[in-house]
């Protein structure tokens, strides 16, 4: 979720360096354009020898291939800056929903108040600046996050708040990106259960791999599943065919 004049700051940023890449990849597309020519021109140095019956230094001009593996450099640089721009612009803010203003500052106050290390009492301090005024920054994503995290898996949000202030942080955590990345990780494992739908199944076995991990397989004719299981949800671990 996005809005308000500080995601407006971030886009026009974002514009303004989609603008240079262009800028650059205009100018090596102009080399490009000219590297026939000028592969065949040497470029002659500076004269300071002339007159004295030596003949002058010559330099090599750029070769085709070396602008092109030049243009293909910044065509990758391009790439993947527009990458971290997209990823950017889908976390520019996050809105506190209305109803979690007053119990989301509550809960950062008392958290503020079990924090020793200055640090994290300084980002804990921006975050509690950020609900005051209902968007969270990206940079702030990850302490969100785990604020939420340990209300909600403690109970705390529920027998505080109510199931219905409870149920709006669950949705707001799905919307940082440590949420993101836990729904992604259960997009997987679905993927990989849902191989077992069209073959039969001829063992499941939980094993006990440390303390509060576990690991899950399941085994068939043609293939095996194992997934982990721990504090940080459930993964694919792999799937191999028999």
């Amino acid at each position: 979720m996005a809005g308000g004049p500080a995601a407006l700051r971030q886009l026009k940023l974002a514009a303004r360096r989609v603008q240079e890449l262009a800028l650059v990849l205009a100018s090596v597309r102009k080399h490009l354009a000219t590297a026939h020519v000028a592969s065949r021109k040497p470029i002659p140095a500076q004269m300071a020898c002339a007159g004295r019956g030596k003949s002058p230094k010559m330099e090599r001009a750029p070769q085709l291939p070396e602008l092109r593996e030049l243009l293909a450099r910044q065509v990758q640089a391009a790439a993947e800056a527009f990458v971290r721009l997209v990823t950017t612009a889908n976390r520019i803010m996050l809105t506190v929903p209305a109803p979690l203003k007053e119990p989301l500052a509550e809960e950062v106050a008392a958290f503020l108040g079990q924090l020793r290390r200055p640090e994290d009492r300084v980002l804990f301090g921006q975050l509690q600046t950020a609900i005051d005024q209902g968007e969270i920054p990206p940079e702030l994503d990850e302490p969100l996050a785990r604020l939420l995290r340990i209300t909600l898996e403690s109970g705390r949000f529920r027998q505080l708040y109510g199931p219905h202030a409870e149920a709006a942080a669950r949705r707001l955590y799905l919307a940082t990106e440590p949420g993101r990345q836990l729904q992604q990780q259960l997009e997987q494992v679905n993927q990989a259960l849902a191989l077992w739908q069209q073959q039969p199944l001829k063992s499941i076995r939980l094993s006990l791999r440390g303390p509060g991990t576990y690991t899950l397989e399941l085994e068939g004719p043609a293939a095996r599943t194992v997934l982990v299981l721990d504090a940080q949800g459930v993964r694919v671990q792999g799937v191999e065919a028999s």
